[in-house]
């Protein structure tokens, strides 16, 4: 029962002197219980993908040329010749994304994200189908819908039984089927605008019954499955010749891993490195904590050396102790990480939830207990070595604790601490000065514009579409405490990206297009750079441009007056200021403006209108009536979002801010820790050496040689640890190039404004302790032991 009174000493100890290990219990839990929440929200991107062999499965995207919108378009679908190649594939599927269906209920209306999938979708991901084998027993009319698990509890509350049907806005029959498992992810990568529902994209028919244009037009994504030993590099390499009469066509392949994980594979890895970096540093603050404790009760280990115990009790006795600590740490950790998924699920952008939302599974407790253990191994091992050099150092130096070995450990520790915290702080600094650029520059829009966005069903179109729009606007322009009202099809901040094919100079570039009522850019607050705006004579052939049209392709400033073909013979009447009505880190794209309300303008894929609403200074809250007065113009109309401009600038970016927090949130941590780490040196040393200090100040040393003697040794370690995590650090800030802007990674003035930052926290880290030492009364100290 040997170990029965090592737990009761151990225990014993730790009762007389309980802060010091609860300091040290919540260092560790907070590098635990961070690390494990880490690795809950990027354990998602690093395992295999929830289907069967996710290896096989290829995205591959198809690529008609610019030119194929101008010319005599090909007969006869390339997927035919997909499908005929048995010797890459198994099978082809495919998928679109189509735009959001109102189904008319008791309660009112709804609207469902669809996509449109093929029959043999489920098929090609290994995944049960839930379409019925008997497409009869539907009736007349009605087309099967199966259910997301997240749609369905958005949009119902509680998933609809099987066989209820849904009456759809213009008419149609829809008949639920099915709702799919929570399990089950949708191979999309734009987690941002999740599917919710999913139909057949033809009944009783296949892939091969599409033609070229809809797929490279429309949007189908086509997802197939490779066969064993085939990889997407091959399938690039097999496709890469073009075959008549399809030289106008190219076919790209990637692996469905890539294709889904692009977005949050790479941040989840540098956020994997910064939770290590602080980890570490956790663990250099428990070692020399414990290094610390274990020297102050060197004379009782020493003690119990002469009184005859041997190396291995001394380390029971200690490990006794650092079991509790990790324990303890362990417990701390898994509530930290349970609080902090929690809080994650409301403030992480989708990116990050893309594969399903972060919790608490066996791999992540498996990685919790393995910190742990690999803490306790680490505390162990110190305390070994520890219990073998303490006692002699003591038995030997007549009480003196300052041995080379253990200051030469204690210098590591306290270097390590130095150099992880100025790595964090590296990163730190780059994404914050990241995101102030973003959000400091300008963006040629007025930021207190607010911007209602609706979306009508997809057979509006045409002049009733058109005049649905100059009814609303109308109506908007009465509002109380609006003064100006415009619309625009396209996008305006946000990723839905209206593009197009235009040939300038007789050469055919891809452009993005816009259309707009003539007082839009007035209403946004652009301005007009070159020619004139929009006027009520124009007719369906005037168009503007942005500054970045005109500076690529006409750089000799002679822009107006250009003909250029675009949805038809276009002229460009004026040039008009950039404007980031995509998003805060996207560059403005050369973009065409044309009228809405001239034929060709309103383009008839896009079903989305934002009407820009100028208000007055002291405005109201004018959401609740812009949304009422859209909707009494058009009641299928479904008004998504009513908000600032500025609030859909910064949501643009709410993956960097993210990011930018969280790494923010380390790096302020680990600093906390390392500083803390480096106080209490300080404060153990001076206490350790309070004769030695009285001794020299009563024989006449001056202050700046007392802070040497008592703070020298750790501002070195301090100095040391600095420069080594510059050097590392330099390395690593290459993975921030993705999340950086307006700024290299590398940057001169942020990595010297990070390392004086540093060290100046460490400096008044070191000193505010050391000047107990001043304070010391000679005769009061020379008592002390």
């Amino acid at each position: 029962m040997w170990w029965l009174g090592d737990i009761v000493g151990g225990w014993r100890t730790i009762r007389r002197r309980p802060a010091a290990y609860l300091n040290m219990s919540l260092v560790l839990g907070l590098g635990i219980g961070l690390a494990t929440t880490v690795f809950c929200l990027a354990d998602s991107f690093l395992r295999p993908l929830p289907y069967p062999r996710p290896t096989e499965l290829a995205v591959l995207s198809i690529d008609v040329g610019p030119l194929a919108a101008f010319g005599p378009y090909p007969d006869g679908p390339p997927l035919g010749m997909l499908e005929g190649r048995g010797d890459l594939f198994a099978g082809v599927a495919g998928y679109r994304r189509a735009s959001a269906v109102r189904f008319v209920q008791a309660t009112g209306t709804v609207s469902v994200r669809v996509a449109q999938v093929t029959q043999n979708f489920f098929a090609i991901l290994g995944v049960r189908s839930p379409w019925p084998a008997d497409q009869q027993r539907l009736g007349a009319g009605a087309i099967p819908m199966c259910l997301t698990a997240d749609g369905a509890r958005r949009v119902f509350g509680t998933p609809p039984a099987v066989g209820t049907r849904l009456l759809r806005h213009g008419g149609g029959v829809v008949e639920i089927v099915g709702v799919l498992p929570p399990s089950f992810i949708f191979p999309s990568d734009a987690p941002a605008f999740p599917i919710e529902g999913l139909i057949p994209a033809a009944v009783g028919s296949g892939p091969s019954s599409w033609d070229e244009r809809s797929m490279a037009v429309v949007g189908w994504t086509l997802l197939a499955r490779m066969r064993e030993r085939v990889s997407p590099a091959m399938v690039q390499a097999a496709l890469s010749t073009p075959t008549t009469p399809y030289d106008h066509v190219s076919v790209s392949a990637k692996s469905l891993t890539s294709y889904m994980t692009r977005l949050g594979r790479r941040l989840a890895v540098g956020a994997l490195v910064a939770a290590a970096l602080l980890y570490v540093l956790c663990l250099a603050n428990f070692v020399n904590l414990l290094l610390a404790r274990t020297i102050y009760r060197g004379s009782e280990l020493a003690i119990r050396t002469v009184l005859g115990a041997g190396r291995s009790q001394l380390v029971r006795l200690v490990s006794v102790e650092v079991v509790v600590v990790v324990v303890g740490a362990v417990a701390l950790g898994l509530g930290i990480a349970a609080w902090a998924l929690a809080a994650s699920r409301g403030a992480a952008p989708a990116e990050y939830l893309a594969l399903g939302q972060p919790r608490l599974t066996i791999r992540a407790l498996l990685v919790a207990f393995g910190l742990g253990l690999g803490t306790l191994l680490v505390g162990v091992m110190a305390a070994n070595w520890l219990c073998a050099h303490v006692p002699k150092v003591v038995v030997t130096s007549g009480g003196t604790l300052h041995a080379g070995r253990v200051r030469w450990m204690r210098r590591v520790m306290s270097a390590a601490q130095s150099a992880t915290g100025i790595i964090l702080l590296l990163g730190a600094s780059v994404l914050a000065r990241s995101y102030v650029n973003l959000v400091t520059q300008r963006t040629g829009l007025s930021g207190d514009t607010v911007v209602a966005t609706a979306s009508y069903p997809d057979e509006h179109s045409g002049a009733v579409f058109q005049a649905d729009i100059d009814r609303t606007l109308d109506r908007l322009r009465h509002l109380p405490g609006i003064t100006a009202a415009a619309a625009v099809q396209g996008s305006l901040v946000n990723r839905t990206i209206l593009a197009s094919v235009a040939l300038v100079r007789g050469q055919a570039v891809r452009v993005e297009s816009r259309a707009v009522t003539p007082d839009y850019f007035a209403v946004v607050g652009s301005r007009v750079v070159a020619g004139r705006g929009f006027v009520s004579q124009d007719g369906a052939d005037a168009a503007l441009v942005n500054e970045t049209f005109a500076q690529r392709f006409f750089p000799g400033g002679n822009t107006v007056g250009q003909p250029i073909a675009a949805s038809g013979g276009l002229q460009i009447v004026g040039v008009v200021s950039d404007m980031f009505d995509v998003a805060l880190d996207r560059r403005p794209e050369p973009t065409v403006f044309q009228r809405l309300d001239n034929p060709g303008g309103c383009r008839p894929d896009c079903n989305r209108i934002h009407y820009v609403l100028r208000t007055a200074r002291r405005r109201p809250d004018v959401s609740l009536s812009a949304a009422t007065a859209i909707a009494s113009v058009k009641r299928d109309a479904a008004v998504v979002e009513v908000t600032e401009i500025r609030e859909r600038l910064l949501s643009s970016v709410r993956e960097r801010a993210f990011a930018t927090l969280a790494l923010f949130s380390f790096a302020a941590t680990g600093i906390t820790v390392c500083l803390s780490g480096l106080v209490g040196i300080v404060v153990f040393v001076v206490s350790r050496r309070t004769s030695e200090i009285a001794i020299r100040m009563a024989v006449g040393a001056g202050s700046f040689g007392v802070l040497r003697a008592v703070a020298g040794e750790t501002v070195l370690s301090l100095a040391v640890g600095i420069a080594g995590g510059l050097l590392v650090g330099g390395w690593m800030l290459t993975g921030l190039a993705r999340l950086s802007y307006g700024i290299r990674p590398d940057d001169l003035g942020t990595i010297l404004a990070a390392t004086a930052g540093m060290m100046c926290a460490g400096m008044i880290a070191v000193l505010v302790p050391a000047r107990r030492a001043l304070r010391l009364s000679p005769s009061l100290a020379l008592r002390v032991e």
